[in-house]
């Protein structure tokens, strides 16, 4: 597990801070395909302890992003750009929130997720 940088989507703007690359391309096929977007994120966060996320992009492309960072209670900070300034300011996201629906098999319950976690666990729905 390690800290990332990511841009949510490629190709947008110039982020050298995003020094592990985007989670997303340019381009998203079918934005309304959620689970497809979802396997996407997972595939790229699965090794991620806590992202430092540049948003670039899509709504739902960052909606993704986030409940993936709470069902699997992985830190998040969004960065917005500042058109007057120039540079990128923090927006802290609490990924926390759903600590206590935690149980031991690592399982988190419906009212909280509604995907597979990045451990390979699947959501039990009940």
């Amino acid at each position: 597990m390690k800290n990332m940088k990511m841009m949510l989507c490629n190709g947008r703007h110039e982020i050298p801070e995003a020094v592990d690359g985007a989670i997303f391309p340019a381009v998203i096929e079918d934005p309304t395909d959620l689970e497809a977007m979802m396997r996407t994120v997972n595939g790229k966060l699965r090794c991620c302890a806590r992202l430092d996320l540049y948003v670039t992009g899509l709504t739902v492309a960052l909606v993704t992003v986030v409940n993936y960072a709470i069902c699997n209670n992985m830190p998040l900070t969004l960065y917005h750009y500042d058109s007057k300034s120039g540079k990128y300011y923090a927006q802290p996201v609490e990924t926390d929130r759903w600590y206590g629906d935690l149980v031991e098999s690592g399982v988190v319950g419906k009212r909280a997720c509604a995907q597979e976690t990045y451990m390979g666990g699947v959501i039990d729905g009940r």
